[in-house]
């Protein structure tokens, strides 16, 4: 009975794992620009937004035209000057203006005292949706030692392990 409990967690845990790095592999490497099905993961790595969004926290952010985004909403967006220029920015949206018939958005971290500089349309890859708790959670534990060590070196190799036994069976 143990035994298939464990191989249905085992199967259940590389069925989920294989969906996640699909996603991540099609959205980095495939569907760069857009997304999967205009959807896109992001991690945020400072505590501009705190307590919102943390480090490590893993977000949802889905492409909607400018016309869709509001005051009060939170954005990514790649950054294109000053300290910002060539980094993913997620900040909440503070202003926004029309020039020529454009959207220019002014963003802020909740911490920051400045706001970001300008914003456009084509700098937006979207408005966040959605923080992934469970994901967000584990994201955290992984970037410690002792929580990569668990949560990938431990587990690696009692995969590697059981496969040898496996293996060593088949010989036999």
């Amino acid at each position: 009975m143990k035994k298939k409990i464990f191989n249905i967690i085992e199967t259940l845990v590389l069925i989920f794992s294989c969906i996640i790095c699909t996603f991540l592999l099609l959205q980095k490497f495939v569907l760069k620009e857009n997304g999967v099905l205009g959807y896109r993961t992001f991690v945020i790595v400072t505590s501009s937004m705190k307590p919102s969004l943390e480090i490590g926290d893993v977000i949802l952010v889905k492409k909607m035209r400018a016309n869709k985004i509001k005051i009060g909403d939170i954005i990514t967006y790649q950054g294109m000057e000053s300290d910002f220029k060539d980094k993913i920015v997620t900040h909440k949206v503070k202003n926004i203006i029309e020039e020529d018939s454009k959207k220019i958005f002014y963003t802020k971290g909740i911490t920051n005292n400045s706001v970001d500089p300008a914003v456009y349309e084509e700098q937006i890859y979207g408005k966040v949706i959605y923080k992934f708790k469970i994901l967000s959670f584990l994201s955290k534990i992984v970037r410690s030692k002792f929580g990569y060590v668990f949560l990938i070196l431990i587990p690696l190799s009692l995969i590697f392990v059981k496969e040898m036994i496996n293996i060593k069976k088949a010989l036999n």
